[in-house]
């Protein structure tokens, strides 16, 4: 049997995220990705058996880069803000370098296709950004707001912006753009 290549993996991930972001899950062919991998078709199938199969192992792989990427354990020496802030800004630079990722994995929890285990990695992520805000409210950093809505403010607000830097042309540089957007941010929620 052939070995898989990671140099194979990658192109066809790179080609169903790709795919996604221009014409949503629905666009993910087989065929299409096989031709956009620049790899034979049945090649695909050496690596996933059908499409289903191809979206959760993609959607795992990717979910798993961001939670380490976006890994709270890295703050906790911090003071509560300064971790805010370095979260903000991490958070915002994963969606500005990933955003073809980040597309698929969002299309991808909107549809049916992901099975238990995929949501249980999306799950589990969720809980450290609960508990990251919980502590800011019991610490009293943050207002007594429902958490939701503070991941919504958070998470939106970091989503629009980033598709804004990536769409059009700012005037500020990154760095600047990202220290005022986290006082806004900050502001928002604080108490």
């Amino acid at each position: 049997m052939k070995l898989k290549s990671e140099d194979k993996v990658k192109a066809i991930q790179k080609a169903v995220t790709s795919i996604v972001k221009k014409e949503g899950i629905a666009g993910i062919k087989m065929s299409k990705v096989a031709s956009q991998a620049n790899i034979a078709q049945g090649t695909v199938y050496i690596y996933y058996k059908n499409k289903s199969e191809l979206i959760n192992k993609i959607y795992k792989e990717l979910k798993k880069e961001s939670t380490h990427f976006l890994s709270f354990e890295k703050y906790t020496d911090m003071s509560y803000v300064s971790a805010f802030k370095a979260i903000w800004i991490n958070y915002c630079t994963y969606l500005i370098n990933n955003d073809e990722a980040v597309h698929f994995m969002k299309q991808c929890m909107e549809s049916e296709f992901l099975d238990k285990e995929s949501k249980t990695l999306s799950s589990n992520f969720m809980i450290d950004v609960f508990n990251f805000f919980q502590k800011g409210i019991d610490e009293h950093f943050l207002n007594d707001y429902d958490i939701n809505l503070i991941i919504s403010i958070f998470s939106g607000f970091a989503r629009e912006l980033t598709s804004n830097i990536i769409t059009t042309q700012f005037t500020k540089n990154t760095k600047e753009i990202f220290n005022s957007s986290f006082e806004m941010c900050w502001n928002a929620v604080r108490r």
